[in-house]
């Protein structure tokens, strides 16, 4: 009675840690995608009116604070070519996306969101989120699976800056960027997964 007693308590101890570990991760990783985003960005992202994709010119950044840059420039990158305004189902669909937190991931030792890329990053897909005046500006590399956040306030001026990796959900972002240009070979042929 007493051995059976001690293995059942053992059991209970092992299934209790395991539940606890479980919450404890899904918290930590509540708490990073927040710490990553911030709170304009997820408000921004949550009550989404509108989203614009482009194709960006993925050599280096330019800065410009200029309203008139907005037109021709996005996170810093020059738009090639625009995919023009999404609808609203694409934009739900984009902003789920970003906003859930199993599209990164997550390093418990890292200083740093993510796990970051040691490729350059040379953006070819760019988005550009709407509520009402505010923006949230949102560059991929898919190179090294790495994305880079720019919250935008209703004047134009960069508020919060996030970069992360998006690995887990490259599909579901290759298949936005697919639709959002069905005309554009050389965002038809990437690939689903990165590298040979």
């Amino acid at each position: 009675m007493v051995k059976r007693k001690t293995i059942l308590l053992g059991l209970l101890s092992v299934v209790s840690l395991g539940i606890l570990g479980f919450v404890g991760w899904e918290l930590y990783a509540r708490w990073r995608l927040r710490e990553l985003l911030g709170e304009q960005t997820m408000t921004i992202m949550q009550g989404a009116t509108r989203v614009e994709v482009f194709r960006v010119r993925p050599e280096g950044s330019v800065k410009s604070d200029d309203q008139e840059a907005s037109k021709t420039m996005i996170g810093g990158h020059r738009i090639t070519v625009s995919g023009g305004e999404r609808d609203e189902e694409y934009a739900r669909r984009l902003t789920t996306v970003i906003l859930d937190k199993q599209t990164y991931r997550f390093h418990v030792h890292n200083p740093v969101f993510g796990i970051i890329s040691t490729c350059a990053f040379r953006p070819g897909v760019g988005f550009r989120v709407f509520k009402g005046q505010e923006a949230v500006e949102i560059l991929l590399c898919f190179n090294c699976n790495e994305m880079r956040i720019l919250s935008k306030d209703a004047e134009g001026n960069v508020t919060h800056r996030a970069i992360g990796e998006f690995k887990p959900m490259r599909l579901v972002l290759l298949q936005l960027c697919k639709e959002g240009f069905p005309a554009d070979s050389e965002i038809q042929e990437l690939r689903d997964v990165r590298g040979s």
